[in-house]
């Protein structure tokens, strides 16, 4: 079997340096991708960290950017690519960045798991705004 760098048949080790500090460097895209809104606490977090254990890239996606960051942190920690992104769902420009961020680091979305909530108005439900409960309803879908 003949090595093929830069079509010379040469091995690559006996390159000149600048003719590998030119080259792209092979980046491993992950087998699978998932986004997971809602993912920087509760069930979006766990639904994350289950699905790096299980092998998916994930973009864990929240208002709190920071919670998010350290969910990802510690799926990174044990070895799983993971971003995390500060994203309100109700802001359609914030979501579309975050998905071209996501293709930008992996190409492409498998799974998307819409975990995002709310539990705004905390009042009991007959004395809540029909605008309240309407918003509280749409939140993630």
């Amino acid at each position: 079997r003949r090595s093929m760098a830069s079509g010379t048949g040469r091995s690559p080790l006996l390159r000149p340096p600048w003719a590998r500090c030119s080259e792209e460097p092979e980046v491993s895209m992950p087998d699978r991708v998932a986004v997971v809104t809602g993912a920087s606490q509760g069930i979006g977090a766990i639904i994350a960290r289950a699905l790096a254990a299980d092998g998916y890239a994930v973009c864990l996606m929240a208002r709190d950017g920071s919670a998010a960051a350290r969910v990802a942190d510690e799926i990174g920690s044990l070895g799983g690519p993971a971003m995390a992104r500060s994203v309100d769902v109700t802001d359609e420009v914030a979501v579309g960045e975050a998905v071209e961020a996501v293709h930008s680091s992996w190409g492409r979305i498998d799974l998307l798991v819409n975990s995002a909530g709310s539990i705004e108005p905390e009042v009991p439900l007959w004395e809540a705004d029909v605008e309240s409960l309407c918003r509280r309803a749409t939140i993630g879908t």
